[in-house]
C-alpha cells in the first residue's frame, strides 16, 4: 500500500500524485471521506467532490459523511476554543442536491441513530429530517458515478 501526502488545496496535484502512485480512473474505485468534508470550506468541498466524481469510472462508489447546518452552527457557538471554532468550515444540509449538482448518481442519506446506521449503539430519539430542521445531524450518505462516461477521463 502507497501512501500519499496532500493537503488536497489542488486538485490536479493530488488526482497526478494518486495516479502516480498507481490509482486507474477507469477502473471502479470506492473512496471513502469520513470526518473529512465538513473540514473544508463549502466551495473547496464540493470542488473535491467535483473531482473525485471527473476522475472516477462510472460505477465507483462514494461514501462519506457530513453535518447539516444547524450542528455547524451550534458546534462554533458552543466552542470554547477557536481551534474548534475555525476546524468544522463547511454544512452539508441537503446531500442529496448538493451531490446530484456534481454529479454523482443514486445518492442514499441516512442520519446517526436511524435504523440503517444505529446498529445497537444510539441511545436518543431520532427525528425525522422533514420533520425539523433545529436538530444536530450527522448524515452518512453514498453515491454513485454514473454511466455518462464524465469519470475516468484524463
Amino acid at each position: 500500500m502507497n501512501r500519499l501526502k496532500s493537503d488536497f488545496s489542488d486538485d490536479v496535484a493530488w488526482t497526478n500524485e494518486l495516479k502516480k502512485a498507481g490509482f486507474d480512473p477507469k477502473k471502479k474505485t470506492i473512496w471513502i471521506l469520513e470526518g473529512f468534508l465538513y473540514y473544508f470550506e463549502a466551495s473547496r468541498a464540493q470542488k473535491l467532490l467535483r473531482a473525485i466524481q471527473a476522475e472516477s469510472a462510472p460505477g465507483s462508489i462514494l461514501l462519506a459523511d457530513h453535518i447539516n447546518d444547524f450542528t455547524l452552527t451550534s458546534l462554533q457557538e458552543q466552542a470554547s476554543n477557536k481551534w474548534l471554532t475555525n476546524t468544522f468550515s463547511s454544512a452539508m444540509e441537503a446531500p442529496e442536491t448538493a451531490l446530484a449538482a456534481v454529479g454523482f448518481e443514486g445518492v442514499e442519506v441516512v442520519t446517526v441513530g436511524e435504523k440503517e446506521a444505529n446498529y445497537g449503539l444510539w441511545g436518543l430519539p431520532v427525528v425525522p429530517r422533514k420533520e425539523k430542521k433545529e436538530v444536530m445531524r450527522t448524515y452518512l450518505f453514498q453515491a454513485r458515478v454514473g454511466g455518462d462516461g464524465s469519470g475516468g477521463k484524463e
